[in-house]
């Protein structure tokens, strides 16, 4: 019986660790949203002085939306993706999910992120990706890339 229980107890185990599998979604590139903070070229005391602005300020006005941003940035850091490019899918129900991307493969996307209203081109991505923590999606595989022009 102890055995049996043992085994059950380390299957659960292994199941709650995997919670972090890889899903495959697709969407079209949204440029027009934008983080207003880019932290790729920061430095670490740039980065560290932003974070601890928006502890001080949700602090002050204990503002809910002042104390999510402070989580998200410290989870950033937190998963080493503060300084990883990032973009924005518009998917089929018009929602978006802001995902994290491997610096290689986002150089097959980076002319096409950008902002302005004369663009030229509508691109369809399909990508692996894995939920990090609550609002932090990470992809190291587009598997497909479809350019259209407009």
């Amino acid at each position: 019986m102890k055995k049996v229980c043992s085994f059950i107890a380390l299957i659960l185990i292994l199941y709650s660790c995997s919670n972090k599998e890889e899903m495959i979604i697709s969407g079209t590139l949204n440029p027009n949203i934008r983080s207003f903070i880019d932290f790729q070229t920061a430095n670490d005391i740039e980065i560290n002085n932003f974070i601890k602005r928006i502890d001080s300020l949700a602090i002050k006005f204990d503002d809910s939306e002042l104390k999510s941003s402070s989580k998200f940035y410290h989870n950033l850091l937190k998963y080493k993706l503060i300084k990883t490019p990032s973009i924005y899918l518009k998917q089929k129900d018009n929602s978006e999910i802001h995902v994290f991307i491997n610096k290689n493969q986002f150089e097959k996307i980076k002319r096409y992120d950008y902002l302005g209203s004369d663009r030229k081109y509508k691109i369809n991505i399909k990508l692996k990706y894995k939920k990090i923590d609550e609002n932090i999606f990470l992809s190291d595989s587009i598997l497909e890339v479809d350019i259209n022009k407009f």
